[in-house]
């Protein structure tokens, strides 16, 4: 389980035949072979482990629910260790079991708040729940309302 809440972001290294390395945060120093992350939102299991990197293997289904298929060395990753069973809960309850993607349809300001529309498929729009809430690359927010073809948090 994680909160959605981004603990830091880290460089990509690598992305090729099904494994994605990143560069380690000094954060996450804790960090055992064998822990899950959430990366960009969805939850992978650490393989291996250096000073400065961390690897995962990216299962195909992974690579067709996400963007980190279209990773490239250079890019950044948003990353939150699993939430530990004796610690404080804050954020919403998020498991890194990605359904699908959508597209940012629009950007709006309202007073001092930032609403983003974002088209999605409708096997996808079907889990969106109006005062719910959804993880977009691995950030946790309230949905504001749904539509047909577009949510808005």
């Amino acid at each position: 389980m994680f909160t959605g809440i981004v603990e830091a972001t880290a460089e990509v290294l690598s992305n090729r035949l099904g494994e994605l390395k990143i560069a380690r945060p000094d954060i996450f120093s804790d960090v055992k072979k064998g822990a899950s992350i959430a990366v960009a939102g969805a939850c992978l299991t650490v393989t291996s482990l250096a000073e400065k990197t961390m690897a995962f293997d990216v299962v195909p289904e992974t690579l067709k629910r996400t963007m980190l298929g279209g990773k490239k060395a250079g890019d950044h990753v948003n990353l939150e260790r699993a939430m530990r069973a004796d610690g404080r809960f804050e954020g919403h309850m998020v498991q890194g079991h990605v359904e699908g993607g959508g597209i940012v349809r629009a950007i709006s300001h309202q007073r001092s708040a930032i609403s983003i529309t974002i088209g999605a498929a409708a096997q996808i729009l079907r889990f969106v729940v109006a005062k719910g809430s959804l993880t977009i690359d691995g950030v946790s927010l309230p949905v504001v309302d749904g539509a047909k073809r577009s949510f808005s948090v």
